[in-house]
């Protein structure tokens, strides 16, 4: 670390700043990403209650046909 004191100071000072707003930047995206992650999960979920009782009466349905067919 050659230089004058007031210089290493400078530059551990922008450094350190340039990590806070990395930090920042990088709390920004991820709170967006999870915000769109919520979102990707609250539709999964909604098709996946849909597909489960749309296949629950199918197969009730499938099950009573072929029930009726066997008479």
């Amino acid at each position: 670390m050659k230089g004058s004191l007031t210089e290493n100071l400078l530059k551990i000072v922008g450094i350190v700043i340039a990590a806070i707003v990395v930090l920042w930047l990088l709390g920004i995206l991820f709170n967006l990403l999870g915000g769109l992650f919520i979102g990707l999960v609250g539709l999964l979920k909604g098709l996946l209650r849909f597909l489960i009782i749309a296949s629950i009466v199918g197969g009730v349905v499938y099950l009573i046909v072929s029930l009726l067919k066997k008479k």
